[in-house]
């Protein structure tokens, strides 16, 4: 698993997305901070360190997967909700101090497993077609404006909406993610794991919209 990643400024702020990664292990996460960007890599580290004790397999582990979901599934979830009490207890204890919008990945075999709250937008591509797989509304985008404003995030309640799944994944497969208000209609013909069409056709559509933008090769 490879990642890339450009940011474009535009004429807006936009906060950029840090990331971690440990490909030996498959782990992926990427956090968003609406507030002190310092805790978007505090985040980071808490999520691997989680994931890292909840995969491994003579960990003692507290809780049994539900027969719904799998078990990777199941620790990317309680990794979030995890994160999502440390800010609460932490850094939003008194007041909201920071919102995080927040994804983490774990690749095992050909599967692709991920849980997410917030941003970003994540589409999943292959010489087949396209699989949108979460996309999160913003509030600029609904009230036609150019900057972004945080929809939905860690930090903001006790009981967080975590979206998550799993996808059947191929040498052929890749992951964009994008942080942007909205994806244009152009954007889906621009898709590839080459980065360029894709930078070029979001400046195009709107270039004082901000955005960052991943791909996950596999």
């Amino acid at each position: 698993m490879q990642i890339q990643e450009r940011s474009y400024s535009g004429k807006s702020f936009r906060p950029k997305p840090q990331f971690l990664a440990l490909e030996s292990s498959g782990l992926f996460v990427i956090s968003t901070a609406w507030g002190p960007p310092e805790i978007a890599q505090r985040n980071n580290q808490l999520l691997l360190d989680f994931l890292q004790q909840g995969f491994d397999e003579e960990a003692t582990r507290v809780g049994v997967p539900k027969d719904s979901i799998s078990e990777s599934v199941f620790q990317l979830k309680s990794a979030m909700t995890a994160a999502n009490d440390q800010l609460l207890k932490v850094e939003n204890k008194n007041s909201y101090q920071v919102i995080i919008e927040s994804s983490a990945f774990f690749l095992k075999g050909n599967t692709l497993s991920w849980a997410q709250v917030g941003g970003p937008h994540i589409l999943a591509s292959n010489p087949r077609g396209l699989q949108p797989i979460a996309y999160e509304l913003d509030w600029a985008w609904q009230k036609h404006q150019g900057s972004p404003l945080v929809t939905y995030g860690l930090g903001l309640e006790k009981n967080c909406q975590i979206n998550s799944g799993s996808l059947q994944i191929d040498k052929d497969t890749f992951v964009t993610l994008l942080e942007r208000s909205y994806i244009p209609s152009s954007f889906f013909t621009a898709m590839q794991s080459d980065m360029t069409p894709m930078t070029q056709c979001l400046v195009a559509d709107a270039s004082e919209v901000p955005f960052w933008l991943g791909v996950m090769t596999f």
